[in-house]
């Protein structure tokens, strides 16, 4: 876990204000024990408040103050029906404990000011845009994903059809994990690849797709890092076999032998 990350992301001014979730109370308690720097924020943040409040909150009559104590109060006990004051609608979120009734009364007043001078409405816009990113950022994941199951299964619709011959690419010695599908257009010489299973390419290094035509290696197209599933590669006419090998990147004029992954015969 990145903690100046999970700091930045607004739970510890939550945590503190007392409008964090319950698994957010429990999860910033836990982390903070094992995290010295997630500790010190909050302590900072607590301190902020304490400051601002002192400076902004104006001191309330003696009998105001009495009536929130009772309010306060009354809320933590089972007796409730002593609460003579207006009634409180009940809150679903979660009260986090203070350290004692003095640091409440600061706490609030420093919440009163917070409020006052705007500074909770940042706090807010902050978190929404950074929800609203991350939000945007899934949104487009997930357009990126439902293009390529379209794909896939356009392509495997067309692979129905019976001029395409399926060619399976086992992996060879040293590489026997490793699986390729070739479909080859028998009429017009059109060949999509599936990489069932092929690791990904060291730096500087592709993978390159060979047919054997006439007994000779033939380029058959690179492997570029957008072929997660069916990709169309080159047009090739007559081939008796499919190759893999791993290429230096932007591949090869002929074959490395040697650092061939996978090969299978049509």
């Amino acid at each position: 876990m990145d903690i100046q990350e999970y700091i930045s992301s607004g739970v510890v001014e939550a945590y503190v204000l007392g409008l964090a979730t319950v698994e957010e109370v429990q999860e910033i308690e836990n982390l903070r024990k094992q995290h010295p720097a997630l500790d010190a924020a909050i302590t900072d943040f607590e301190i902020s408040l304490e400051q601002q409040g002192m400076q902004q909150a104006a001191a309330p009559p003696p009998n105001l103050k009495e009536s929130i104590w009772e309010k306060i109060e009354s809320a933590s006990s089972v007796e409730t029906s002593k609460i003579t004051a207006d009634p409180i609608v009940e809150s679903k979120v979660p009260l986090v404990p203070l350290r004692s009734k003095a640091w409440n009364w600061v706490a609030a007043a420093a919440l009163v000011g917070f409020l006052a001078t705007g500074s909770y409405s940042v706090f807010l816009y902050s978190k929404y845009q950074k929800l609203a990113t991350n939000f945007a950022a899934l949104q487009k994941e997930n357009t990126a994903e439902k293009l390529r199951f379209n794909s896939l299964y356009a392509g495997v619709i067309k692979m129905q059809e019976t001029n395409f011959r399926k060619v399976v690419l086992p992996g060879v010695k040293g590489h026997e994990n490793d699986l390729v599908t070739v479909y080859y257009d028998t009429q017009n010489g059109d060949v999509y690849l599936l990489p069932v299973r092929l690791p990904e390419t060291p730096a500087n290094r592709q993978y390159q797709l060979w047919a054997i035509v006439d007994g000779k290696p033939v380029d058959a197209g690179l492997l570029n890092e957008n072929c997660t599933t069916l990709c169309k590669l080159k047009n090739i006419k007559n081939p008796q076999a499919f190759a893999i090998t791993l290429e230096k990147q932007g591949g090869s004029d002929v074959p490395t032998l040697s650092e061939m992954v996978v090969m299978g015969a049509i």
